[in-house]
């Protein structure tokens, strides 16, 4: 609840500032460059951290609200695949899946045409290491645990009111209780196509 009311103000405030609310739906992909994941203490031995150079890269939908100029708030959900994700120190299986989910408020600081943008944000991610090729020793239950997350991100935006795209370089990291711990930093592509001046 307090989620959507923080999204409501927000929202409020770009439309009654500019006389204009833009709906932009579309799609992004991401390249993380590195990733690094510890699973929280209940579900594994003392070598709970994974990590790679690389992942394969994610896709998802994405939706963005507000005034594009100005400020957008903006949701998205990816499905992110890492086969060789390991432990370097104690050999325990292979790969990662995770499915990282963000609310973000992205806006230009300069406040002149919105072609930059800084993107901060906040959501949740479930994430599974160690998915096959897993020792005799180490073939116990594997499960998704979650964690809270947090994202910075800059990116460089192309387009008009009809579409477009953006880049962006973002870092990534979150946590929860019993130690888990989740970080990745990479690139991003976006595409979308706007509705806009749905409201006056």
């Amino acid at each position: 609840m307090k989620r959507l009311m923080i999204l409501y103000l927000m929202l409020s405030l770009a439309s009654n500032s500019y006389a204009q609310f833009d709906v932009a739906i579309g799609f992004e992909t991401e390249l993380q460059v590195y990733e690094w994941q510890q699973r929280p203490k209940p579900q594994a031995s003392p070598y709970r951290s994974v990590g790679q150079v690389f992942s394969f890269p994610s896709i998802g939908p994405k939706i963005w609200f507000g005034d594009w100029n100005f400020l957008t708030v903006s949701l998205d959900g990816k499905v992110a695949f890492s086969p060789f994700s390991l432990d370097l120190v104690k050999y325990k299986g292979m790969g990662s899946l995770s499915f990282p989910t963000l609310l973000k408020v992205n806006f230009d600081p300069t406040g002149s045409d919105g072609s930059l943008k800084l993107g901060v944000g906040g959501g949740v991610q479930w994430t599974m290491t160690e998915l096959y090729a897993r020792p005799k020793g180490y073939r116990t239950k594997n499960i998704f645990f979650m964690s809270y997350i947090g994202e910075v991100s800059i990116q460089i935006v192309a387009g008009d009111e009809f579409s477009g795209g953006a880049v962006e370089l973002f870092i990534r990291g979150g946590g929860a209780p019993q130690g888990a711990i989740t970080f990745s930093l990479g690139i991003k592509y976006n595409h979308r196509v706007h509705f806009s001046g749905m409201f006056y």
